[in-house]
């Protein structure tokens, strides 16, 4: 099945199917966390205003608007959308894979321009570099191509 992008607005956080997302960034005010989904979460999504959590095929992101509504937005190979009315049909580009900040020392990855240690890398990344393996997409836009990625899953990389 073709990707599809799907958003929703609540009032409240709602009840998400986290199956099939691995690890998700969570953002608030005083910190920024990469941890593993687990299930039961391991994290309250209500804490953090913003996060984005994926896995190997989808990827979901939300926003806490200023009036106090969550944006989610949905990228899934699955046909599963948050909102019927909203989903719209992807083509796939590319796929390319980012190297992450960090360098293995000790018990944690060690980055120069993060004044703390980086230590929500899996172990099992170690003796490697880490990396984002991306997916990129284009959507048919009212007024021309809209060009869009997703996260797809945590890969080793050459340091």
């Amino acid at each position: 099945m073709a990707a599809q992008i799907s958003h929703a607005m609540c009032t409240a956080f709602p009840a998400v199917n986290w199956s099939g997302l691995e690890w998700a960034i969570l953002e608030s005010a005083p910190l920024t966390r990469l941890v593993r989904v687990t299930d039961p979460l391991s994290f309250n999504p209500r804490k953090f205003p913003v996060g984005m959590a994926f896995g190997e095929r989808r990827e979901l992101r939300w926003r806490k608007r200023r009036g106090g509504l969550y944006h989610l937005v949905s990228i899934d190979e699955d046909g599963t959308p948050l909102d019927e009315e909203t989903a719209r049909p992807l083509a796939e580009l590319h796929r390319e894979t980012i190297r992450l900040w960090g360098e293995a020392r000790g018990d944690a990855w060690h980055e120069a321009r993060i004044p703390r240690r980086v230590d929500e890398y899996p172990k099992e990344f170690w003796g490697s570099a880490v990396g984002v393996e991306m997916v990129h997409y284009e959507m048919k836009g009212e007024c021309g191509p809209v060009f869009l990625y997703r996260c797809r899953r945590l890969v080793k990389v050459q340091p």
